[in-house]
């Protein structure tokens, strides 16, 4: 009160002196300080399913399937957001974009150090396979974008204080996917690959004008057909899962596959096989087949080298779809026969039995023993399953010819014994 009364007192003099304080903010510029989460779409429950209800709480950010757009209008650059190539490079050059209406190669031109830059978190539900996105401005803005997915999936969000909102996977950790400029009425169709296609799939969405003149806002921001169902672009998206190996009884092996994709006919074949059952027909997650499994027998020891791909024009009765990406819908799957040796087992008693995993091979390590007992009058062997020695005797014929010998065989030495028994030589005389 004091220090006011005297401010008062001097500013009455004339003699006031404001001074204006500087302050000092720190710049945002990363996508975990400039991200906003998208205010459309459906929203994530606590266990990971989606609210696609049209009133689902917020957050919201989920695109949901079918041709309903939904759309959110004026946005501007959160939180004074600049573009900082040293904290997180935005390059798109030589990236390919597709410019939707004509599907034409364009070349937008990369953000200016410093320029406003709008950052936008959405995501996409696992097994769509593809989205559509729409971006239009009718400030005079050359607008650019930048399309980018998380490393980490999560089927949920958290509030990241640093951006002020809640955001879903890893802002910190982001993969370029696809670029364009503004489409004002046409569609851009963005495929959903790899691990992408079999998780929930967060993306975030860089926005900037081209013109680099220190002004953007984007009038409008608009997505739909999260299911991948979109019906004037069909594209194709294959994943396919680590093979499964079974040995079959009759000296083959299998090996199964479970292809998950979307929107095609999905043929496996392999030189090596001795058989491979029919062809796939998925279609896409608002029809709910997106899944199935093809099975190949090979002779054992035979290896595997499975090559997958999008069969076009369909030929199975069912007739699927026809993408239009068939070339990027392809796999390969190759490994070593597995060992289908169940028992080493020789059934013989002297022997250690085991099995050799690298070469699929039994090792049966022991010799026979030897039965021979010296004997000469014995006949030798040995029984393996019984695990003993056989000495059977055959008894020589000890007989001398001499009725004065009492002629035995003596077991003990295998040698002959004729004993002398002296006759009564007295003749009495």
């Amino acid at each position: 009160m004091k220090n006011f009364t005297s401010l008062l007192f001097r500013c009455m003099l004339g003699i006031c002196l404001f001074v204006t304080p500087v302050l000092v903010y720190g710049q945002a510029d990363t996508p975990c300080e400039c991200t906003n989460r998208w205010e459309g779409g459906g929203t994530w429950n606590a266990d990971g399913s989606i609210n696609d209800a049209p009133n689902a709480p917020a957050p919201n950010g989920i695109i949901r399937c079918g041709s309903s757009a939904e759309t959110q209008s004026q946005i501007a650059p959160f939180n004074s957001c600049t573009y900082n190539p040293s904290t997180f490079e935005v390059d798109i050059s030589g990236s390919g974009c597709v410019e939707p209406s004509s599907g034409d190669q364009i070349f937008p031109s990369n953000p200016t150090a410093g320029e406003p830059i709008i950052w936008l978190n959405f995501d996409v539900r696992p097994f769509a396979g593809n989205f559509q996105i729409q971006l239009n401005d009718n400030s005079g803005d050359n607008i650019a974008w930048a399309l980018y997915s998380s490393d980490v999936h999560t089927a949920g969000t958290t509030f990241n204080p640093t951006a002020g909102d809640e955001l879903s996977g890893d802002c910190s950790s982001l993969n370029l996917v696809s670029c364009g400029v503004e489409s004002a009425s046409s569609w851009n169709t963005i495929p959903i690959t790899g691990e992408d296609f079999i998780n929930p799939a967060n993306f975030y969405l860089a926005i900037w004008d081209q013109d680099a003149d220190g002004d953007l806002q984007v009038n409008n921001f608009k997505a739909r057909f999260g299911c991948g169902d979109a019906s004037d672009v069909i594209l194709c998206a294959l994943f396919v899962d680590e093979p499964t190996t079974t040995c079959n009884e009759d000296g083959t092996y299998s090996v199964e596959l479970v292809v998950q994709g979307v929107n095609g006919q999905y043929s496996a074949s392999d030189a090596n096989a001795l058989s491979v059952s029919e062809d796939v027909c998925l279609g896409n997650l608002s029809e709910g087949n997106v899944m199935d499994t093809i099975v190949l027998t090979y002779a054992d020891q035979v290896d595997y080298n499975i090559a997958i791909s999008e069969i076009s024009p369909s030929t199975l009765p069912e007739g699927c779809a026809d993408p239009a990406n068939t070339v990027e819908c392809v796999s390969s799957v190759s490994g070593s026969a597995p060992c289908c040796i169940s028992s080493c087992d020789d059934g013989l008693c002297y022997t250690t039995d085991s099995l050799d995993v690298v070469n699929c091979v039994c090792v049966n390590l022991g010799d026979e023993p030897d039965c021979d007992d010296g004997c000469e009058n014995t006949a030798d062997s040995y029984d393996p399953i019984t695990c003993e020695c056989k000495n059977i005797l055959t008894v020589p014929n000890c007989d001398d010819n001499c009725e004065n010998t009492a002629d035995s065989y003596n077991e003990a030495t295998c040698e002959c014994e004729n004993v002398l028994t002296v006759p009564n030589c007295d003749d009495n005389c």
